[in-house]
């Protein structure tokens, strides 16, 4: 395991290695080392559990809510599998996520979810366990028509 990580790096710093001063290039080689062994180790770990793990990239599963299967349909925030990085909140202190169907415009990282349990049994149950985080487009209120509209309070 350790051969493949060091690969992994020399790759990745091959690649990143340029835009980074001579003086930082140590550091930040050992600390991408540490990071890519917690998720071999990490991967380990969820693979050896009966439960069933993924990590998944919006646009893929039952949890994107690109909702028509299209690839420039957007996709809109749901709070049950996706955090807004940013989320703001109106004048009068009301959630925006709330009141609008909010379209995602980034997504920084994948969630986690699992199906199943430790006894191998309720695979037809999945729960999200760690939320995508997502940066979600501000709304434009009153600039005519936005595309967004009202959803049930």
């Amino acid at each position: 395991m350790e051969t493949c990580v060091t690969g992994c790096v020399r790759r990745i710093m091959s690649l990143v290695g340029n835009w980074v001063a001579a003086e930082e290039l140590k550091p930040l080689e050992d600390e991408l080392e540490g990071i890519l062994f917690q998720a071999v180790r990490l991967s380990q770990t969820l693979r050896c559990q009966r439960a069933c793990w993924s990590v998944r990239h919006l646009g893929s599963g039952a949890h994107a809510s690109s909702n028509t299967g299209h690839a420039n349909s957007p996709v809109f925030f749901e709070g049950g599998s996706m955090n807004d990085k940013h989320g703001d909140e109106d004048s009068d202190g009301e959630d925006v996520q709330t009141s609008y169907r909010k379209i995602v415009e980034i997504v920084v990282s994948p969630g986690l979810f699992k199906r199943g349990n430790t006894d191998g049994e309720r695979f037809d149950v999945e729960s999200c366990v760690e939320p995508s985080e997502v940066k979600c487009k501000k709304p434009s209120i009153g600039a005519g028509h936005s595309g967004l509209t009202k959803g049930p309070r």
